[in-house]
């Protein structure tokens, strides 16, 4: 339109035109930082995740052997989580052993 302004119809505002188009850039900028931002997020939760489930093995892993040690609290925790480690232990799932 700015090339062959001569063809323009006359209904067409062409500032309002080029704002609206200016304003389309800037929001699909936008919408690409919030999109990578979003990536970002999403990947250091999956990380996260990742280390938080890492950790909760290793202690589900003490907590058992506690368990089978009879050393305090450990079999009262135990209990309580196992049923969050059906696959753990003896090779069985949780409803093979019952």
């Amino acid at each position: 339109m700015t090339q062959f302004p001569e063809v323009v119809p006359s209904f067409i505002d062409l500032n309002e035109f080029e704002r609206d188009f200016q304003t389309r850039v800037e929001a699909e900028e936008l919408i690409m930082l919030a999109e990578d931002a979003l990536r970002k997020l999403i990947d250091m939760k999956i990380l996260l995740d990742y280390d938080n489930y890492q950790d909760e093995l290793a202690f589900y892993r003490s907590v058992r052997y506690s368990a089978s040690e009879k050393i305090g609290n450990a079999v009262t925790v135990y209990n309580d989580m196992k049923q969050f480690f059906p696959w753990t232990g003896s090779g069985k799932t949780q409803t093979e052993e019952k």
